[in-house]
């Protein structure tokens, strides 16, 4: 868990074959070291509690939590002293207008893909707020990065903007027949993500 791994350049990479290019990468920092993300199934809370039984005195600690502008979360973990609290209720704020957490028990970035789903438009978090007066923790949305999507020399929007790269590969498959099975996820001039399909050089 302690051992610090290596990432890639661009946003994301994967292949058609499996789940891990749609999902964002995770950075776990405490006391200045980097711990690699164990898999998109541990929240936060997970993480937590499991550098707790290294480090007692985060049994009772918190986390902040910002996107870096290739997507990537970055999470600090923080000792907290005093009496153990309660886990802090939610609240998420998509321009102004709070919506309703769909299930408490679910890890943000769960959580982020059915409200994209419910606005019908791609959303990312912008900003965590713990540790408020009211001691509710506070996730502000904000719109997600336009997609081009490159298939060879030439570029096609995003026909299916909530959907991830993988199911958005298979409309391209039925509209033109053959497209690559990998590709990586690099961010546009213009602050777009850019996907490219591409097939593997040759061995």
């Amino acid at each position: 868990m302690t051992d610090q791994q290596p990432f890639s350049n661009s946003l994301f990479t994967g292949t058609s074959d499996g789940p891990a290019a749609a999902q964002p990468q995770r950075l776990f920092y405490y006391d200045n070291q980097l711990f690699e993300d164990p898999g998109p199934e541990y929240s936060n809370r997970d993480i937590l509690n499991f550098l707790a039984e290294t480090y007692p005195e985060l049994r009772q600690g918190s986390w902040s939590s910002r996107t870096l502008p290739d997507g990537t979360e970055e999470v600090t973990f923080h000792k907290v002293t005093g009496e153990k609290g309660t886990v802090p209720r939610r609240r998420f704020l998509y321009k102004g207008q709070e919506l309703d957490d769909p299930d408490p028990d679910l890890p943000i970035w769960q959580v982020r893909q059915m409200l994209s789903f419910s606005l019908r438009r791609p959303v990312v978090v912008g900003v965590i707020q713990r540790d408020l007066p009211d001691g509710v923790e506070t996730v502000i949305l904000t719109d997600g990065p336009r997609r081009v999507f490159r298939i060879g020399e030439d570029d096609y929007p995003d026909p299916a903007p909530l959907l991830p790269v993988s199911q958005v590969r298979q409309t391209f498959v039925a509209a033109l027949g053959v497209v690559p099975h990998q590709w990586r996820i690099d961010k546009g001039p213009d602050g777009s993500q850019l996907v490219t399909f591409y097939d593997p050089p040759a061995a």
